[in-house]
């Protein structure tokens, strides 16, 4: 049992040192990002989709949003216990970092780092969607958490 506990202080001392400061819609969209990276580096591997026609591409976008959304709904509604809340800007914030995740991996065009750049395209896209949603007041109450 402290192995367990001696594996496990570090990492959460880790965990809470990267990712303790960032907001809620950050870390889902580094989770969306990095879920969607994992599984379209994985593809990359075999096919090249930077020969995708633009609707393939957004197709894959939307196909790894679900994914990432369903992740993300499936670990924050139970926490959350509101899910009318959270679930409306969970799937934006989906669906703008898959698309970033898939244009930006094409770009980039290297499978092995397909979950950082899609976790990166992820935190920056909640980020964005978390200034314009607190910072012009959208939603009454709402901010870092």
């Amino acid at each position: 049992m402290s192995f367990i506990v001696a594996v496990y202080a570090p990492l959460v001392a880790l965990a809470r040192l990267l990712f303790g400061k960032l907001p809620v819609c950050a870390l889902v969209g580094g989770m969306v990002g990095a879920s969607g990276g994992a599984l379209l580096g994985m593809y990359m591997v075999d096919a090249d989709p930077a020969v995708w026609p633009d609707a393939a591409r957004v197709w894959a976008a939307l196909l790894l949003a679900a994914v990432g959304a369903a992740l993300a709904i499936l670990l924050l509604v139970g926490a959350e216990r509101r899910p009318a809340t959270v679930i409306p800007p969970i799937l934006v914030n989906a669906v703008l970092t898959s698309l970033a995740n898939v244009y930006l991996n094409i770009l980039v065009h290297v499978p092995g780092l397909a979950l950082l750049v899609g976790w990166l395209a992820g935190v920056l896209v909640g980020l964005l969607l978390c200034w314009i949603w607190c910072g012009f007041g959208l939603s009454a109450g709402s901010g870092k958490r």
